[in-house]
C-alpha cells in the first residue's frame, strides 16, 4: 500500500489484533510479539481509510458486526514503520515475508 500510494505508513504494534490462539502464545511469552506479528499465518484485512471517512466506516463496521481496528496512520514520506509504544521501529529488525506485488 506505502510504495503504490506514495506515502510512508507507521503502524502502531501494540494495536495490531490477534486471535485468540496468537493472543495466549504472547501472554505467555511476551518476547513473541514481534515474530507472532510478522511471521505467521494469522491474517487479518488492512484497509486504508481517509481520515474524513473513518466514521462512517466505523458505522458500517458495526452494522455488519465486523471488527474494526485503527492500526496506523498514512503519511507523506516513504516506508513502512512498525513502532513500539517508545517509538521505535520494530520493522527494521522483522525479517517477514516481503511481498513484491
Amino acid at each position: 500500500i506505502a510504495r503504490r500510494s506514495g506515502l510512508a505508513i507507521d503502524l502502531l504494534a501494540a494495536d495490531v489484533p490477534f486471535s485468540e490462539a496468537a493472543t495466549a502464545l504472547v501472554a505467555a511469552d511476551p518476547d513473541l510479539r514481534l515474530t507472532t506479528m510478522v511471521g505467521g499465518d494469522d491474517y487479518e484485512l488492512l484497509v486504508a481509510v481517509p481520515p474524513d471517512h473513518i466514521d462512517a466506516v466505523r458505522q458500517a463496521a458495526q452494522a455488519t458486526n465486523t471488527n474494526l481496528t485503527v492500526v496506523g496512520r498514512c503519511k507523506e514520506g516513504r516506508g513502512v514503520r512498525l513502532l513500539d509504544e517508545r517509538g521505535t521501529n520494530l520493522a527494521d529488525s522483522a525479517p517477514g515475508w516481503r511481498h513484491h506485488l
